[in-house]
């Protein structure tokens, strides 16, 4: 699914009430079960989020209604909070959205917002953490609003570029659902069942994607100039591609990379470093990666390189069908 993040007049207090700016923000039903879990988190409409932007993060607000709230205080000692009722955010913000990873490792561009429940602090008192996000949850008998802020600052590509306001990014929410005494977690989400690809936590390719409203116009790729005349002269040796991108403000500057094998034969790594394996020449080519498919390529010339036992046998096909050709 798609969805959209609107543009704040005023920041929202974060305190679990439902400020009046919330109603220019779009309610999207969290009503899918992760797998074959059955959650009880009412009928559709009746668990929601909504998200709104200003200049200085996002903000999102969770309406949960649940049959039992059931914390991870609720038992003694306290249990491990993702294992009982808990609101889970999930972002992706790489210019690549389809890459098969999720947060579970940190530093990819894929962010979970997961705090848990804390006993005593259900009333909307709002949590401040080093990281600079805000959360609060407001508990209502067995349902809940849960309201948070995250700033620009926790929406970092892997690229290490901070998140566009006119790109789309991986977006979803997944409610974590348990009731006395069932011994699992059930869950809701608004967009990954994980019917084809993993949890979010560990694969985000199946969740929603989301615009930020009222966002800047879109600066692309118009061209790509890649370093020309480069060598690489010793056994195994290394060179750095280095892309020069017009304009210099586009919003999206990541690159693939790509190695064409002439005389010679080499491999290229994600961020453009070209190893040499036989001697020769070969091309290699960058391509945007925000729509536009700008292509650049330079010839890179080998020398050096020492052909072992190894290189025949491996996946650099040196020898084919015992003939060296």
């Amino acid at each position: 699914p798609t969805g959209v993040i609107a543009k704040a007049t005023v920041a929202p207090k974060i305190d679990g009430v439902v400020d009046a700016v919330w109603a220019n923000a779009t309610v999207y039903n969290i009503d899918k079960n992760l797998k074959t879990e059955l959650p009880t988190l009412g009928t559709s409409g009746q668990t929601t989020w909504q998200a709104l932007w200003d200049k200085d993060g996002v903000y999102v607000l969770l309406k949960v209604t649940d049959d039992v709230f059931y914390p991870n205080y609720a038992v003694t000692p306290a249990g491990n909070n993702w294992e009982y009722d808990k609101p889970e955010i999930y972002f992706d913000v790489n210019d690549v959205l389809l890459d098969g990873v999720g947060p579970s490792v940190a530093g990819n561009g894929h962010i979970q917002v997961a705090p848990g429940f804390t006993n005593g602090k259900t009333d909307g008192t709002p949590t401040i953490q080093s990281d600079g996000i805000i959360y609060s949850f407001l508990v209502t008998g067995n349902n809940y609003n849960a309201e948070y802020f995250i700033p620009y600052s926790k929406l970092i590509s892997k690229a290490g570029f901070e998140v566009k306001k006119n790109s789309t990014i991986g977006f979803d929410v997944q409610i974590i659902d348990r009731d006395a005494p069932t011994p699992t977690q059930r869950r809701a989400v608004w967009a990954n069942s994980a019917a084809v690809a993993g949890e979010n936590y560990t694969n985000m390719d199946g969740s929603g994607q989301v615009t930020f409203q009222g966002g800047p116009a879109p600066v692309y790729v118009t061209s790509i100039a890649l370093n020309t005349g480069g060598t690489i002269t010793t056994d195994n040796g290394t060179l750095q591609m280095v892309p020069t991108v017009l304009p210099a403000n586009a919003d999206k500057q990541g690159m693939t990379w790509t190695v064409t094998n002439g005389t010679g034969i080499a491999t290229v790594s994600s961020t453009g470093l070209v190893t040499g394996v036989a001697n020769g020449t070969v091309t290699v080519k960058a391509t945007s990666t925000d729509g536009t498919l700008i292509k650049a390529t330079a010839d890179v010339v080998i020398s050096g390189q020492i052909i072992d036992k190894n290189d025949v046998w491996n996946g650099y096909n040196l020898i084919k069908n015992w003939n060296f050709d």
